[in-house]
């Protein structure tokens, strides 16, 4: 008869083994942005990433994800610039990110890469591995952090994304209409896919990558690609989506209690 105790003590000893040899990692949780779209759209709450999602913040949520992940050790969150801001950031959500293996850093003033750059310098020196990932995404399964930090044994950079099922139409202003487009032309979608966070990279190619005299992207991968350097695919989540409007709120909602997570 098997001991199914001693089974489990087993395998998690061996899974504490495996994740022992992986180079120390931390994740960069980018949360100096205002959420304009979702104030504009819903005026009841400041900032999304303070929207309640099932019982806790959007930002929180987001933090956990990533903290419950195996290979994670710490993670790093960016939060507003101006020092009045970041010290009512961290008054709403500091006890709660330190009791999440995080800590609270200054983010940027305007784009999203001053606040990876600033998050960067931060990093502590032990820190080899990078995953950058958005506050924004806070129905993140743990396993697609897994997936990710298990590529970079292959890659200098890796990216979750997921095939495009949907046809693609490339528009244009339409003849004789304001604020309206047509169809240009239809793209081929193969091999079209769509990226997701975290987005993982060995520590020296993404700051290499960030001393690059023009940082203008939407995305961190996209840096690494103007290097040359290879960045790998690996397989993301359909439940992995990033709120940006009141609707993607009531999606999270729904899809928060499949992740079998803290409730």
């Amino acid at each position: 008869m098997h001991n199914t105790s001693q089974d489990r003590r087993a395998c998690a000893e061996h899974s504490r083994d495996v994740w022992s040899r992986v180079p120390s990692t931390t994740v960069i949780v980018c949360a100096a942005g205002s959420g304009r779209r979702f104030q504009t759209s819903a005026g009841a709450h400041r900032n999304k990433l303070s929207a309640d999602l099932c019982g806790e913040p959007v930002l929180l949520r987001s933090i956990e994800t990533a903290a419950a992940a195996p290979g994670v050790d710490r993670v790093l969150v960016a939060g507003p610039a101006e020092p009045a801001a970041l010290t009512r950031f961290e008054e709403e959500f500091g006890g709660a990110i330190a009791a999440r293996k995080g800590t609270i850093v200054a983010g940027g003033i305007t784009e999203r890469y001053e606040t990876v750059a600033r998050a960067l310098a931060r990093l502590p020196d032990e820190a080899e591995w990078v995953l950058v990932h958005d506050a924004a995404r806070p129905c993140t399964p743990p396993e697609v952090f897994v997936r990710v930090i298990e590529a970079l044994s292959d890659a200098p950079a890796v990216v979750p994304a997921m095939g495009v099922a949907d046809t693609l139409k490339r528009a244009r202003p339409a003849e004789g209409a304001i604020d309206q487009l047509q169809v240009a032309r239809t793209e081929d979608r193969a091999g079209i896919h769509l990226a997701q966070t975290p987005q993982g990279f060995h520590r020296g190619v993404l700051e290499k990558a960030y001393k690059a005299t023009d940082l203008r992207s939407t995305d961190d991968a996209q840096l690494v690609e103007r290097l040359g350097r290879p960045v790998l695919l690996v397989q993301g989540d359909p439940r992995n989506i990033k709120i940006t409007r009141p609707e993607d709120l009531e999606l999270a909602r729904a899809i928060w209690p499949t992740l079998g997570l803290a409730p």
